[in-house]
């Protein structure tokens, strides 16, 4: 996220000064205990200060 969106990233930091990248591991990991894989990839999750979208914009198949 840290390069992919480096403003938010910055924001984010500020908001959480110490272990940025571990807070921000710590969110995603209980996000994804809560809803499961496939509803954070598909609405994303959010985080005070950020809202991270990890959409599947498509799927194909064979």
């Amino acid at each position: 996220m840290r390069e992919r969106r480096p403003e938010r990233w910055e924001k984010f930091c500020k908001a959480n000064p110490q272990a940025s990248e571990q807070v921000f591991v710590q969110k995603v990991v209980r996000e994804l205990e809560r809803a499961g894989t496939l509803e954070v990839l598909r609405h994303g999750f959010k985080v005070p200060g950020w809202r991270s979208t990890c959409a599947v914009s498509s799927l194909t198949t064979l």
